[in-house]
């Protein structure tokens, strides 16, 4: 891939640390990390949430409903279940924004997961959460 290219990559499991398999972080991001050595720069991600909405439970829900009722029915609902799912990560990268470490931030509700630029700080500390995969 050109290094120009945005790479939207899903962290997958904890990083314990540089020098050991990350893998929350995918092959190509960490070889990424590895060969771009500005501390400074950015690497586009996507971050996936582990909380699932229960496919089965919104069947049940919405089996005797018209078809504009449900789907109004499953947007609201993913989007509520997204908003509550990503909150407290949603704050650390707000708070990373205002620090100048993450960029386009953007929350996705219908794969419950967050695309965003951000330092390879950021990304190591981010990678330490159990919420995400």
């Amino acid at each position: 891939m050109k290094k120009g290219l945005f790479f939207i990559l899903a962290i997958l499991l904890s990083l314990t640390s540089w020098g050991q398999s990350n893998t929350k972080i995918s092959s190509e991001l960490q070889r990424e990390l590895h060969d771009r050595t500005s501390s400074n720069e950015q690497f586009r991600v996507l971050i996936v949430m582990v909380e699932e909405y229960d496919q089965a439970q919104m069947t049940r829900q919405i089996q005797y409903m018209e078809k504009a009722e449900r789907r109004t029915f499953v947007v609201n609902e993913l989007q509520r279940f997204s908003r509550a799912s990503q909150n407290d990560l949603m704050q650390v990268l707000n708070d990373g924004a205002a620090n100048g470490l993450v960029r386009e931030l953007t929350p996705f509700w219908i794969s419950n997961s967050i695309g965003c630029t951000m330092t390879r700080d950021m990304i190591n500390a981010i990678s330490q959460r159990s919420d995400i995969l």
